[in-house]
């Protein structure tokens, strides 16, 4: 990565992908500790990159992109199970976790979890989660009529 540290590959793949209404294609690399898609270097040099800070905009050889700005006003973190863990038929369990935030900066307090649906009849509810709780926990609850169990590193 940039700052030097290892990521862990799970493997590669070519994608084709449309950017401001013009097709690309680029091989990428797939990580579990990456939640976005990631153009490198090596790419944007194969395709003659140019950005424009302050027309907003970003050349790709003969095609010309427009930049949106991101706002950090939503941070993304990536909460993942700390153990194994099966929930009953028709229950709602605690299930402890860790949040991976990728160091992104994020200001102290409390903060939600969005709503997600692992599969149908299993759900993680939205969650309070606090600075000043050591242990974090997200609430999970199986509608089922089956248990649902789930492997570390399950990741919502």
């Amino acid at each position: 990565m940039a700052n030097k540290t290892e990521l862990t590959i799970l493997e590669d793949t070519d994608l084709q992908f449309t950017i401001d209404g013009h097709r690309f294609m680029a091989n990428v690399l797939v990580s579990p500790a990456v939640d976005e898609f990631l153009l490198g270097s090596v790419w944007l040099v194969q395709s003659e990159a140019k950005w424009d800070f302050a027309a907003g905009t970003i050349s790709l050889g003969d095609k010309l992109i427009h930049a949106y700005r991101r706002t950090f006003n939503e941070v993304c973190c990536r909460i993942m199970a700390s153990k194994d863990c099966a929930i009953p038929t028709l229950h709602e369990a605690k299930v402890s976790v860790k949040i991976q935030d990728d160091e992104l900066p994020h200001p102290p307090g409390d903060w939600t979890s969005e709503p997600q649906r692992l599969e149908l009849g299993v759900i993680v509810v939205q969650t309070l989660f606090s600075d000043s709780h050591n242990q974090p926990v997200a609430r999970i609850c199986n509608y089922c009529n089956k248990p649902y169990t789930f492997t570390f590193p399950w990741a919502s």
